[in-house]
């Protein structure tokens, strides 16, 4: 595994690069250590109040090499753009939806995938060294984390053997049934208000 630099238009962001028979678990490690390591070491200027992950697999061949992300957002849940994103590449990001397999199929297939990839992650931050910079980033001031899915966003209840509740949309879909229809107030009230 190395870490690069990856520059866009206005940010520099960290990615760890694995090789294709490096496992999750210690990369998720390292992983850890970086974005809390650069979140402490910024707290005065990034004004971070949460971190937030989500996944974007290599869902078809042509796709670009799939990868988790890391971002710090401040209290307005604007991203803070000094610390730039933190990301994991690797083939394991990968979950291709095969022909002839229908989308609900699939999405119920993603939502268990992403699951088990965002309790690796939990796990990861068990080590002591982890336990240590979380403890650390928690004294500096309290630092929620949620990771995405498809539908919305859940805590990750880092310390806890679960996670927080999912979006009404993925629970219904792992219960083996359709989304509920789209709710235009949960959109307006942009997560002031829980609708389920």
């Amino acid at each position: 595994m190395k870490w690069t630099k990856e520059r866009d238009k206005s940010q520099t962001h960290q990615a760890l690069v694995l090789e294709p028979d490096e496992q999750l678990g210690p990369a998720f490690v390292e992983y850890w250590r970086r974005i809390l390591s650069d979140g402490c070491a910024n707290a005065d200027t990034s004004h971070w109040t949460s971190l937030g992950f989500d996944i974007a697999e290599r869902q078809v061949e042509d796709d670009d090499q799939g990868c988790i992300r890391a971002v710090f957002f401040d209290g307005l849940k604007k991203e803070c753009r000094s610390l730039g994103h933190f990301y994991v590449r690797s083939d394991t990001f990968t979950l291709l939806q095969p022909p002839g397999e229908d989308n609900n199929t699939f999405n119920r297939r993603q939502i268990r995938w992403y699951l088990e990839h965002y309790t690796l992650l939990k796990q990861a931050t068990e080590t002591p060294e982890v336990e240590t910079l979380l403890a650390r980033a928690n004294g500096i001031r309290s630092l929620p984390m949620q990771a995405a899915t498809a539908y919305g966003w859940f805590d990750l209840n880092l310390g806890k053997p679960s996670f927080g509740r999912l979006p009404s949309e993925d629970r219904a879909m792992l219960d083996g049934n359709d989304p509920p229809p789209a709710n235009p107030l949960k959109d307006l009230m942009g997560g002031v208000v829980e609708f389920d």
